[in-house]
């Protein structure tokens, strides 16, 4: 191999080696067989399969364009948003005030401050309520109102009962009458208000002395202002002779006693008007008015019906300080 690289072909004749020489050679031969080794090529190496180009990817298609929408319009604001807070404030002030019903308004949650200071002018800027809030004040104003609903309804029930009660009582027992006029002066004067006892002569009789309230005479309906009622005294009853004499009353013949510590007249008055005897019917009454010279009574009308008698007098109920029973009763 090493001939082959010096180009030395065949065999070379055998020579002796010169040592030194030898030593040359083997010297050069080394050097000469590296060189060679150094100079030799090596395989050239395999070039590297070049890498498959990858296959483009296909192009998307393009999305077609949304349409266009058309804006949402923008919900309009409430109308009492703005207001709600102004409506509040003077709510606040009524209720200061004591002009405003507290219920049910001092229930909801209101906002801290008293004079609406947070209220903004904006839409849609209601203030908002604490549903709990709702829930727990809810509660104890269903309680209120049911219990405001019952005293209510009890009130009414007493109300009626008691209107129902005045008026049977008014209309078959007890009625209170106004004087409307002089006729009965100085027993009973304008304005004085009388209780009649209605049920006086369904268990008894009318006696003289008598104050007794009657519907008034047709012969006396001469205007339409008149008191429907009229209230006279008892002179004389069924089968009694009435007159006058001298201005005195007398009846059967005998002097009425209507002056005196126990009578009703004094005794200043003269009765006139009453020219001829009068024999009272059965069923019927003679009256006439204590004040005997401003009266329209039976000297003028004739006896009534007892039919017609509505009631008795039995003392003075109004005014106060003129309560009390009758002169001569």
């Amino acid at each position: 191999m090493a001939n082959e690289l010096l180009g030395v072909r065949g065999p070379r004749p055998a020579v002796e080696p010169d040592p030194e020489v030898t030593a040359d050679v083997e010297i050069d031969l080394t050097d000469d067989v590296g060189v060679a080794l150094q100079s030799v090529p090596g395989p050239e190496p395999e070039p590297e399969p070049e890498p498959e180009p990858e296959p483009e990817p296909e192009p998307k298609p393009e999305p077609e364009p949304e349409p266009e929408r058309e804006p949402e319009p923008e919900p309009e604001p409430e109308p009492f948003a703005a207001l709600q807070g102004e409506a509040e404030a003077r709510l606040r002030e009524r209720l200061r005030d004591g002009t405003a019903q507290p219920h049910p308004y001092l229930g909801l949650p209101w906002s801290a401050s008293p004079a609406g200071d947070d209220i903004v002018d904006e839409p849609r800027a209601a203030r908002t309520i604490d549903l709990e809030d709702l829930r727990s004040g809810g509660e104890d104003d269903r309680s209120a109102s049911s219990s405001l609903r019952r005293q209510i309804r009890e009130w009414a029930v007493v109300v009626v009962l008691a209107g129902a009660a005045a008026l049977a009582v008014q209309t078959w027992v007890v009625q209170l009458y106004q004087i409307p006029s002089e006729s009965m002066y100085p027993t009973l004067k304008p304005r004085d208000r009388v209780v009649v006892n209605k049920l006086a002569y369904r268990v008894g009789s009318v006696e003289r002395g008598d104050l007794i309230v009657f519907r008034r005479p047709e012969s006396e309906r001469d205007a339409p202002d008149q008191p429907e009622q009229m209230i006279k005294r008892v002179i004389g009853v069924a089968g009694d002779v009435v007159e006058a004499r001298e201005g005195v009353v007398y009846v059967d013949g005998t002097p009425l006693n209507e002056t005196g510590a126990d009578g009703y007249l004094s005794s200043s008055v003269i009765t006139a008007n009453l020219a001829h005897p009068v024999t009272v019917k059965p069923g019927h009454v003679f009256v006439m008015g204590d004040n005997r010279e401003s009266s329209r009574d039976s000297r003028f009308f004739g006896p009534i019906k007892e039919d017609e008698i509505i009631g008795r007098a039995v003392f003075i109920g109004w005014p106060p300080n003129r309560w009390g029973g009758f002169a001569g009763d």
